[in-house]
């Protein structure tokens, strides 16, 4: 009876310190995830003197985030092929463009120039 009631005591401790671990560990999980959420969060005095100035840099829908959008980076096309802009090979390198396109069947040269992580022009209806 004693090695019974001794099981059932081994059995309740293990399950209490396995809550306690699990739920430490759920608790930590929980306390990072807001920290993470936190840093994302505005300031309120930010968002007043961001207003005032007459830059609204926050979304509509939630007041607390930032929009990350910047339409000033995206109207110019940085670099070659953006927004499907044509790429004119710089002067004497002729040459090494017939030599390639003879290789391969395609002006690889520009191909060369132009990045593949590229935006292209937005086709959709104005409406």
């Amino acid at each position: 009876m004693v090695r019974r009631n001794s099981k059932r005591l081994l059995k309740l401790v293990l399950t209490i310190c396995a809550a306690v671990v699990c739920g430490g560990l759920l608790l930590k999980a929980a306390i990072s995830s807001l920290e993470l959420q936190a840093s994302v969060m505005v300031d309120r005095s930010e968002v007043l003197h961001s207003r005032l100035n007459g830059v609204s840099r926050l979304t509509s829908k939630d007041p607390l985030k930032k929009s990350w959008y910047e339409a000033t980076s995206v109207a110019i096309p940085p670099g070659p092929g953006e927004k499907g802009s044509p790429f004119y090979l710089p002067p004497g390198l002729e040459k090494t463009k017939e030599e390639l396109y003879k290789e391969t069947g395609f002006n690889a040269l520009v191909s060369d120039f132009i990045s593949l992580n590229r935006t292209l022009p937005d086709i959709r209806h104005s409406r």
